[in-house]
């Protein structure tokens, strides 16, 4: 169930199709602010993970940065 949830808020939030979230979850280790950053902005999994620690976890702020 949680999987499922995760892979529906990375479709949404993200923007992608649900086929692409299984492997940008995959990608993103399984964090899913870390695939929704990864799909929206373009970024690799260090640059995302960076990217999120600078915005102090919080994916808003790392989304409008």
């Amino acid at each position: 169930k949680l999987r499922a949830r995760a892979l529906r808020i990375i479709s949404n939030l993200g923007g992608v199709p649900p086929r692409r979230t299984k492997k940008l979850l995959s990608a993103a280790r399984n964090r899913v602010k870390v695939a929704i950053l990864m799909a929206r902005r373009g970024l690799n999994y260090e640059q995302a993970v960076g990217t999120l620690k600078r915005a102090s976890g919080r994916l808003h702020d790392a989304l409008s940065k």
